[in-house]
């Protein structure tokens, strides 16, 4: 892991970027968030910052800091020429959570010209054709959504849940139970730590009392 990695080498701000990102993404325990944290300002250097690392510390504030701040530097980071993957991932997130859908889908299509085969890219991708009226396209959002399952190998709970969602938008409510289920059945594989738990729980109630 990339825990054990940094108790053994020492940090770089690459590294020590992913594990900040990845601990904030993943909605990790306080310790380890403040683990992180610390690791990544001990790799602070004015002069020169990765991206990933620019990344995270902006990721981190925008949650746990200065909310605009925060906003504001990820932004400036998705206008650059050379935008990590994993920028585009947490910005448009934000977008969708402040229902910012337009905005979201527009930095997503530039996610997928760099990486096409992005199971988070396809699946956020889906939920901006499910979630704005002036987009919506249930059709579309189940063939993205199936590509980010293929893409993940249907072990991901998180792509299979956005495919039940779609499934569910579109009237299929059998594949979509079924698709639900699976997602249930990966994330319990996870040892509870899909964060959309609660959710997919609610989902395959109302698609199972849907389905009677």
């Amino acid at each position: 892991t990339l825990r054990r990695a940094l108790q053994q080498i020492p940090a770089d701000q690459d590294l020590a970027g992913l594990f900040l990102f990845c601990v904030v993404d993943n909605q990790e325990p306080y310790f380890l968030l403040q683990e992180a944290k610390a690791i990544a300002e001990i790799c602070y250097d004015k002069q020169h910052s990765s991206k990933i690392y620019e990344t995270a510390v902006a990721l981190y504030k925008y949650y746990f800091e200065d909310e605009h701040a925060g906003y504001l530097e990820l932004e400036k980071i998705i206008t650059a020429k050379q935008v990590p993957l994993d920028a585009i991932i947490a910005f448009a997130e934000i977008l969708l959570s402040l229902e910012k859908t337009a905005e979201a889908n527009a930095v997503l299509h530039k996610g997928l010209k760099s990486e096409p085969n992005s199971p988070r890219i396809l699946t956020l991708l889906a939920q901006t054709y499910l979630q704005d009226d002036s987009l919506k396209n249930p059709d579309y959002a189940v063939q993205l959504a199936l590509s980010a399952c293929q893409n993940s190998n249907w072990l991901s709970p998180r792509e299979l849940h956005v495919l039940a969602e779609a499934y569910a938008e579109k009237g299929d409510i059998m594949s979509a139970l079924i698709a639900a289920n699976k997602a249930k059945q990966e994330g319990e594989r996870l040892l509870g730590n899909y964060r959309h738990s609660q959710s997919l729980s609610k989902l395959i109630s109302y698609l199972s009392h849907t389905s009677r």
